[in-house]
């Protein structure tokens, strides 16, 4: 049988994709970001936790990015706080992708008690205060990045369960997956084929998102005191700890905050571009 998709997500072009405008802009903010967190042992010109240079320095030829009260090197921390971010927008983006999309399709595909159950343990998550869920949490499991990871998987994941569950709705009762049915294909290559082809962009809209929130969640506990704790630095942790400076040298809070909205930016930028595009195939 050939499966005829006329207006299925499963016909996005990729290389198509790749030209949108919007996509380009956050693949040149991303990338370098990304490419900064990889090779911050290199590029960093001074070891982020090296004592002993000048407290509270200005940007200079030195120091490029100023130093804080202890004298060490902004630059380098921001690049190693780079390594911070990025790992948590991958690990908690792939986290959630990996328990998220199996719960959305199952709870869509098989629906009944399953889809019921799936649901309203979605719906207790998402009434909760996400913040407050997530500082719980690791506050439970115990400071540290690692926690805090955990717990933003688990009060984003829902999120993602929605999206898919309600994509495969949309395409589980639609003609060539019916016949797919009736021919007597099993149910792996009923989903292998024909339905998890047509969730897939929906689901990067909302990974892209995700993985944008997870920077800004890493960020915002780490600023609170129960997420990546010293010597190890993070985006959001050099925010706490310079704040009280920040009327003598602004720099402090500026660079990481720079990096934190530069690093949401350009994944939003993918996203909306994503979606365009979806829009675009949707309307064909």
């Amino acid at each position: 049988m050939i499966a005829v998709v006329d207006d299925a997500v499963g016909e996005v072009r990729v290389r198509r994709l790749w030209r949108d405008p919007k996509v380009l802009i956050g693949l040149c903010i991303l990338v370098p970001l990304v490419l900064a967190a990889v090779f911050a042992p290199w590029l960093a010109p001074y070891d982020p936790k090296q004592l002993g240079g000048p407290s509270l320095a200005g940007p200079s030829g030195d120091h490029w990015l100023g130093t804080d009260f202890f004298g060490r090197d902004m630059l380098s921390r921001v690049l190693f706080g780079a390594r911070t971010s990025v790992s948590a927008a991958a690990v908690v983006g792939v986290g959630v992708l990996a328990i998220g999309a199996p719960l959305g399709v199952l709870a869509g595909y098989v629906g009944g008690w399953v889809d019921t159950l799936i649901m309203r343990a979605v719906d207790i998550v998402l009434s909760l205060p996400w913040l407050l869920v997530a500082l719980a949490l690791a506050t439970m499991l115990g400071f540290g990045f690692g926690t805090a990871l955990v717990a933003l998987v688990i009060v984003y994941t829902p999120q993602l369960v929605r999206v898919t569950r309600n994509s495969v709705l949309a395409v589980r009762d639609r003609e060539y997956v019916l016949a797919a049915r009736a021919i007597g294909e099993s149910v792996p290559s009923v989903l292998g084929r024909y339905v998890v082809p047509n969730v897939v962009f929906p689901i990067l809209v909302l990974l892209t998102s995700m993985m944008a929130y997870a920077i800004l969640g890493e960020a915002a506990i780490s600023y609170l005191g129960v997420g990546t704790q010293p010597p190890q630095t993070s985006w959001g942790l050099e925010l706490s700890d310079n704040q009280q400076y920040i009327n003598i040298a602004a720099h402090l809070t500026i660079f990481p905050g720079v990096a934190i909205a530069l690093a949401v930016l350009s994944l939003n930028f993918i996203g909306d571009g994503i979606a365009d595009h979806l829009g675009r195939i949707g309307q064909r």
